[in-house]
């Protein structure tokens, strides 16, 4: 079925608008936890990405060991990381796209939730 029909819905606003108040920039509004979550996964994909579509191999290992260390076990062996870009790489282009990545965020995301409610999706 895929995610099409969300797609309407998701029409995404522009940034907070910014107010000057006592020589600071403050948002007119405050960005819940769930949108702070995935402006945090995007930014950090972009980060990371350098104005590039994808991440080549140096900026993925680069971003899974300083991002996703304390999570991922082995994510300061080249090797493993390299094995798990593999995985990811849909496309077989040697780069991760931003739909691959989230691929990765999804699974860890799957991964916590499963270790926070003592379920295992695959066992149903």
């Amino acid at each position: 079925m895929g995610i099409g029909w969300v797609r309407p819905w998701c029409l995404v606003n522009e940034a907070p608008e910014e107010e000057e108040e006592g020589g600071k920039k403050i948002a007119t509004w405050a960005m819940t936890d769930m949108e702070s979550a995935i402006k945090t996964v995007v930014t950090t994909f972009l980060g990371s990405a350098k104005g590039k579509d994808n991440l080549d191999g140096g900026s993925f290992q680069k971003l899974v060991k300083k991002q996703l260390g304390g999570m991922m076990e082995n994510a300061n062996v080249s090797s493993a990381v390299k094995e798990m870009q593999q995985g990811l790489d849909e496309n077989n282009d040697g780069k991760v796209s931003f739909q691959e990545y989230l691929t990765l965020i999804g699974y860890l995301a799957t991964s916590l939730s499963e270790r926070k409610t003592g379920s295992n999706a695959d066992a149903s």
